[in-house]
């Protein structure tokens, strides 16, 4: 779903959504690409725990299910940069990065925070249909609305013939 509700702290972005629900897109690739970079803002909405008794709590993205997982994210805590790869040899690099608050309790009782993510996702990694699925995945504990997420900024960087990311 998109909401607009809150538009003074936030735009039109998908969500908020829960455990319960993981949206999923495919987009068309060009047949010449060689490695894609998939950039979005996630939203933490909510009394996200990290990894405490009351959590733990992840935030997750499958990339034609390869599974991203992005680590802990926890309330009211600036989890500033973070980065890792996919096990074994997947090749899929990711990065985090803490931008800010809506310094508000706009969904509920917690500050809402904004996040960064940006996934390198090498050739290997590819549909050789050329299609990209990507799909959100908030691993929380609790599933009563208390730990919500939201994408916002979607971009899909498609590079051809080995070309470097633009900056």
């Amino acid at each position: 779903s998109v909401n607009s509700q809150y538009p003074r702290y936030f735009s039109n972005f998908l969500g908020p959504f829960e455990r319960s629900q993981q949206p999923m897109k495919s987009f068309e690739l060009s047949p010449a690409t060689t490695k894609v970079r998939v950039q979005f803002d996630f939203y933490q909405i909510d009394t996200w725990d990290g990894n405490t008794f009351l959590g733990p709590d992840k935030f997750k993205v499958f990339v034609n299910n390869n599974l991203v997982d992005l680590g802990f994210f926890t309330k009211e805590t600036t989890d500033n940069r973070a980065s890792g790869s996919t096990p074994v040899d997947g090749g899929i690099r990711w990065r985090r990065e803490y931008m800010d608050s809506s310094r508000s309790r706009i969904f509920g009782t917690t500050v809402d925070e904004r996040h960064h993510i940006t996934i390198d996702i090498p050739e290997s990694q590819l549909a050789p249909s050329g299609i990209l699925t990507l799909q959100f995945f908030a691993d929380v504990n609790e599933g009563n609305g208390n730990e919500p997420a939201g994408i916002d900024n979607l971009v899909i960087v498609s590079c051809p013939n080995n070309t470097p990311f633009p900056l």
